[in-house]
Formats: C-alpha cells, sequence, structure tokens
C-alpha cells in the first residue's frame, strides 16, 4: 500500500479498533452468561494456555493458531485425571514445539509446502 501512496496506519488503527469493539462486546455478553465478574476468571493457568495457543499457532497467522487452539482445547478434556500432568504436558508441548516448529504450525506447514514446490521444480528440471 505504501509504494501506491497509501498510508497503511490508519487501516491498521481501525481494524484494531474493530476487534476491540468486538472483543468488548463478546466480554459483555458473556458476564450475563456468568452472572458474575471476577478477576480471578482469567488466572495464570487461562493467560498461559493463552500464550502457548498463540506461540504454538505461530504468532501473525490466524488459521494456524485456529488448529493449535482447537488442539489445546481438547487437551485438558483427555488429561483431565491430572491437573499436575496437564501443565508438564503443557510444557513439553510448548518446548517441542519451540524446537521443531519455531515459527508456529503456520509457519512450519508454510515451509513445508515451500519444500515440496522445490523439489517438485528439481524434478520437472531433470
Amino acid at each position: 500500500m505504501r509504494a501506491q501512496g497509501i498510508s497503511p496506519m490508519p487501516y491498521k488503527l481501525a481494524s484494531f479498533a474493530l476487534s476491540a469493539a468486538i472483543t468488548g462486546a463478546a466480554g459483555g455478553v458473556y458476564c450475563f452468561n456468568l452472572r458474575i465478574i471476577d478477576p480471578l476468571f482469567l488466572d495464570f493457568y487461562y493467560m498461559q494456555t493463552f500464550l502457548i495457543i498463540v506461540i504454538i499457532g505461530g504468532a501473525g497467522s490466524f488459521w494456524g493458531v485456529v488448529l493449535s487452539g482447537i488442539a489445546l482445547s481438547a487437551l485438558p478434556e483427555a488429561l483431565r485425571f491430572s491437573a499436575d500432568f496437564r501443565m508438564i504436558i503443557y510444557g513439553v508441548i510448548l518446548v517441542v514445539a519451540m524446537f521443531v516448529m519455531p515459527s508456529g504450525v503456520a509457519g512450519w506447514l508454510r515451509e513445508r509446502k515451500i519444500a515440496r514446490l522445490r523439489q517438485s521444480l528439481r524434478e520437472a528440471l531433470r
């Protein structure tokens, strides 16, 4: 956009304001469902889970974060028998994901797609 003489800042600011408004409205509706407003609702466990979802999904990617959110939302249900074991599994998943996929799931999938394209190009040039 900048190359065409259009400043991207107003669009970024508008998208940020729109997302904040939608999030605020969703939180207001959710308060009616909870019937209580308590800061302990978002304790360390939930904040840690949100951070792990973004790190594993890949910061800046929508579908990677959605996929990791779905996977890490189902994981507590599978590990319901032990809360301590669940936190150990989260830590192991985070460490493995950081080593195997430093740019998240979306970056890893993108790298695999590029590798397949390069491989097919090499085979086509032979």
